[in-house]
């Protein structure tokens, strides 16, 4: 990146002091191979309406998607960040500046490791800034990378002085030759509440506002040697001040991000259309500071946020974003839960540490699951023990379960869109007991699988579909699917899957239905015929697959009635006619499946065990 000349002003006592120290045992970065940390330098502002959807799509990929590896830095900058009438000022001097580098003056637009995507969603092309319909993919291409330097950061903050020392360490895995590391450390501060457009109200949370570098120029330079071999250490110190511009800075809402830049130089255009040079983010990490000395209240939590919910719902357990308001370590919990009028007691043990948010998932005693209007609410009662009476948050209402009269048996066909790998799925119990599931599918191409399920004793399932990306299975051919019952009737359908997918509930009925008369509704013509003999059998089948082609790949399994793989074994179909031997002495009595998978489809077949 070509050096800017530009004014700060920043009313701030700020210290610097770099510290470069020999390969020892003492050092924390990790040295094993990594993906690279994903950076996204957001460009918003309060006056800007789709600026908040922006922030939804930033902060599920920052909660959801990579919550270890991806960080956030919103620069408010440009016209939509300029103070409407009395109201606040967020902008800095270098978010002015990077919104000139790398926006091209929509909002919000984010630079993604400030790396160039030609085939992303741009307003204009050759900038680094994208659209936000862009973000997901961009990041998922930048976090399959491995990185060429590793990063360790911890940090400590003085409330009495308010003087922050940073720690940052770096390993280097690979070289650039000529071209050495450029080192960046940004301060960032969380719930910043004030106007947004969009949102009602003047409370809204901006959350990974950036507030100022902390290195003492445009960048520290990584100077790798044979004097101090692949590892280095720096330290800085800055003091943070009460205010930027007229903000108030609460020391417990600051985070420190870290990032090296590194190799050969992207020609690519400013905002203004100028030719510029840009050198790619190759890693980041961050750290909450470690307080000291600060008179705060012990043992303090609420709960921030209710996890979003689909509109069917039956499990026992129920997620939520828990904020951590004290200087002690949050490690239990109790709550007072209400479902539908009942009344009880949940409890969560854990580390949040202090100031700091958390998702945590609470587990609760079944409950009665209504056809419509399910009401589950919750209120911190304890912390640490202490007891607490917080706010009741409640989740949205939800309905139950599609009732499946006549057969314990459910038959699906599911196809992915263009991007599988981004795609599985689990059928749960109500406690998260997986009774069956997939893997990720292959990448650009679509895959459709036929598949059963069999629930000897029915009961309430839940079907999960998750798109892990969160934009849905909607990229040309778009992904689908399509459940009946074991007799045959259809159930539901699907065909515009969005997000990171659904939740759907089944209310399986105990008559039993053949699992083979299942597939059979919904397979393809060129599924395997199979057939066990005997059947019962006590210590050794025979399966007999035909209707494959030669040298056809087949995942055999033997399933028990939950859907557990009690035994799972690899063959090469070698015939139109195969027979092959399965060993079950070991299985104890009762019903099985065995269930065959070939690139033509899935088959399944009862079996019972003497």
């Amino acid at each position: 990146m070509k050096t800017h000349k530009k004014v700060v002003l920043i009313i701030v006592a700020i210290f610097w002091t770099v510290a470069v120290t020999a390969q020892d045992s003492s050092y924390r970065v990790d040295t094993s191979a990594q993906k690279k940390g994903v950076v996204l330098e957001v460009f918003t502002g309060y006056t800007c309406g789709p600026c908040l959807d922006g922030d939804k799509v930033s902060a599920d990929l920052q909660r959801y998607v990579y919550p270890n590896d991806l960080f956030v830095i919103d620069y408010h900058a440009g016209f939509k960040a300029v103070p409407s009438g009395n109201g606040p000022d967020y902008r800095t001097p270098e978010g002015e500046h990077f919104d000139t580098m790398f926006n091209d003056f929509a909002y919000p637009t984010a630079a993604v490791n400030r790396r160039y995507f030609e085939e992303q969603d741009f307003y204009n092309a050759g900038v680094v800034g994208m659209l936000r319909g862009g973000w997901r993919k961009s990041c998922k291409q930048i976090h399959s990378d491995e990185t060429p330097v590793n990063l360790w950061v911890g940090a400590t903050l003085d409330s009495a002085t308010r003087l922050l020392t940073v720690t940052v360490e770096a390993y280097r895995r690979t070289s650039y030759g000529e071209n050495p590391y450029l080192l960046n450390v940004a301060l960032l501060q969380d719930h910043v509440l004030g106007p947004q457009s969009g949102y009602s109200g003047s409370d809204y949370s901006h959350d990974n506002m950036f507030r100022a570098f902390l290195q003492p120029k445009d960048w520290d330079t990584l100077h790798f040697s044979s004097g101090n071999g692949n590892f280095i250490t720096k330290t800085y110190t800055y003091t943070v001040p009460a205010d930027y511009r007229a903000i108030n800075v609460d020391l417990s809402d600051l985070r420190v991000v870290a990032f090296v830049s590194g190799g050969s130089a992207q020609q690519v255009k400013n905002g203004l259309g100028q030719p510029i040079e840009v050198r790619e983010i190759q890693h980041a990490a961050g750290a909450k500071p470690v307080l000291s000395g600060f008179a705060n209240e012990r043992s303090l939590a609420t709960i921030y946020e209710l996890a979003d919910m689909s509109s069917r719902y039956a499990d026992n357990f129920f997620s939520m974003l828990v904020r951590n308001l004290g200087s002690d370590t949050v490690r239990t919990l109790s709550f007072d839960v209400n479902i539908n009028g009942n009344s009880q007691e949940a409890n969560w043990d854990g580390i949040i540490p202090p100031y700091s948010d958390a998702s945590i998932v609470v587990t609760v005693n079944e409950y009665e699951l209504l056809v419509s209007d399910n009401r589950v609410s919750f209120s911190i009662s304890k912390v640490n023990g202490v007891v607490r009476n917080t706010a009741v948050k409640t989740f949205p209402t939800f309905s139950g379960s599609v009732n499946v009269v006549g057969s314990n048996t459910l038959c699906m066909r599911f196809s992915t869109d263009y991007w599988g790998d981004e795609v599985s799925w689990e059928m749960r119990d109500r406690d998260g007991n997986v009774a069956y599931k997939s893997s990720p599918y292959p990448a650009a191409q679509q895959t459709t699988v036929y598949d059963t399920f069999v629930f000897l004793n029915g009961g309430i399932y839940t079907f999960h579909l998750y798109d892990y990306l969160g934009d849905g299975l909607l990229v040309n051919p778009k992904g689908q699917y399509r459940f009946s019952s074991g007799t045959g009737t259809f159930l539901l359908q699907n065909l515009e899957i969005t997000d990171h997918g659904l939740t759907i509930v089944f209310n399986m009925d105990t008559v039993e239905t053949p699992p083979i008369a299942g597939v059979g509704v919904l397979q393809s013509a060129s599924a395997p015929k199979i057939t066990l003999i005997p059947n019962p059998a006590q210590d050794e089948v025979t399966l007999s697959v035909e209707n494959v082609s030669q040298r056809t790949p087949a995942t055999i399994e033997i399933l028990s009635v939950s859907g557990k793989i009690m035994q799972k074994s690899e063959k090469i179909l070698s015939t139109s006619k195969n027979s092959i031997p399965l060993r079950i002495s070991q299985l104890s009595g009762g019903v099985y499946f065995i269930k065959i998978t070939t690139k033509d489809g899935t088959s399944v077949q009862k079996l019972i065990k003497q």
